[in-house]
Parts: structure tokens; sequence; C-alpha cells
């Protein structure tokens, strides 16, 4: 979250803030402050033989640099806004049989209006659609930067077909890279990419 104002044909930063871990907090806006932009980052789903989708995000800013979602969000000074961090989806245990992985937590600030869904768990050997994909087994790394991958005989698995980076900015870290699926050829795959 962060909030931007222009003073003398310049753009200023008055803050930035990242909640984290996953978790539950509260933020008071601070006085002055009317507008803030939001980037949201979903929980990546779990994995099974196949690798989770990394979690979906979401983008609400007022300038039109990028990929947004929506237009920055009104605020009141001394508003108690509620904020919601997704974790990621719960282990599966080899014991389970391959069952399928189980989907990541939401990622919140106020309200629903402004949520960003958590990835998919893994099909047993199918990757997880998120906002990148993670990769059905025997096939590839996972997904990167909102990316798609191929699962071969399970199909596309999709991710969310635009950039995963802070605030939709080129410049921006890369969050929610996609697992990867296990593999019995010696070729070792990796997950996508996240800068964190």
């Amino acid at each position: 979250m962060r909030r931007r104002f222009e003073y003398k044909d310049r753009e200023l930063e008055d803050f930035l803030i990242r909640f984290y871990p996953a978790g539950n907090y509260t933020w008071i806006v601070p006085d002055g402050c009317f507008l803030v932009d939001v980037f949201l980052v979903g929980g990546g789903g779990s994995g099974s033989s196949a690798g989770g989708g990394g979690g979906y995000t979401k983008t609400f800013k007022s300038d039109s640099k990028g990929w947004k979602d929506g237009e920055a969000i009104a605020v009141k000074p001394g508003q108690s806004i509620s904020i919601t961090v997704g974790k990621g989806g719960a282990k599966v245990y080899q014991a389970e049989q391959n069952s399928p992985g189980k989907d990541g937590g939401y990622s919140q600030f106020m309200n629903s209006s402004y949520r960003a869904n958590g990835g998919k768990g893994a099909n047993k050997w199918k990757g997880g659609d998120g906002g990148s994909a993670g990769s059905s087994s025997y096939t590839q790394d996972g997904a990167s930067d909102g990316g798609d991958t191929n699962g071969e005989e399970y199909g596309v698995i999709k991710g969310q077909g635009h950039t995963t980076r802070d605030f939709g900015e080129s410049g921006g870290k890369r969050n929610a890279g996609g697992g990867s699926g296990e593999t019995n050829t010696g070729v070792v795959f990796q997950g996508g990419i996240s800068d964190y």
C-alpha cells in the first residue's frame, strides 16, 4: 500500500507499507490521507505431484503506468481499515496418495471489492491455475510474472495473463511464482520466480 501525490510537477511518495506475514491486520488512516494505492497478492496454492498456482494479484492505483484493476481507494483520516493477507494452501502429505493440493487464501483491503484470490491447489498431476501457473508433473518449471504452463496431456494451466510485479509496474518486484511438479527423468524443475 502506498500514498502518492503531485507537488510542483513532481510525483512524491508519502509512505509505502507492506503487510506480512499472512494474517489479519488493522490500519488506521493517518492525518491528511484521503487516497491510497493498494497492491494485493493472494496466497499460493499447495502442490501435490504437480505444482500449485501462485496467488492472484490486484492493483488499485491513481496513475496509469503498467497494469491496474481499478482506481486508487478513497479513505478518511482516522478510519480503521481491516486488511487480510492470505496464507498459502495447506500442505498435502505423501501418505494422502497424491490428493489434490489446497487453494491459497485471499488477500483483502477494506472489503471484498478489493480482493486478490489465492492460487489453485494442484489437482494431483495437473498444475494449479493462479497468478502464475503451476506446472504439471514431468513437464517444466512453474510459470513467472502471470504466465501459463503447458500441461501436455493436462492442457494449458492458466496464469492471470498480466504482470504480477508490484503495483503492476515494469520496475516492480515479481510476486506469485507458480510451483513446479515432480520429475522422474533426472531433470530438476524449479518454481516460478518471486523476487521476495
